[in-house]
């Protein structure tokens, strides 16, 4: 059996920036609430995310590097291919 006082429960989820809510699994207080307090917490998680990321998208399309680039500085493909007699763009 877990438990902890009130008020160290509210200071932690407070450093921690969540919610706190009082839940007895014995005596089923509050366990629905907080099961689907967490889906929604969940929920615009991933719905703020996936905004970001179709903005970021629309603003910087993503750039597909040939295999095995990973770990080399920017440009040295096109640098390389204008070296050695390949053309750029």
């Amino acid at each position: 059996m877990k438990w902890c006082f009130t008020l160290e429960g509210r200071d932690l989820a407070k450093h921690l920036g969540c919610i706190f809510m009082e839940t007895s699994a014995k005596q089923p207080i509050n366990v629905d609430e907080a099961f689907y307090s967490v889906v929604r917490e969940i929920r615009k998680y991933n719905k703020v995310r996936v905004s970001f990321l179709r903005h970021r998208m629309s603003c910087n399309p993503p750039v597909f590097l040939p295999l095995g680039t990973e770990g080399y500085p920017p440009g040295w493909w096109t640098a390389g291919r204008a070296r050695f007699g390949g053309t750029v763009g």
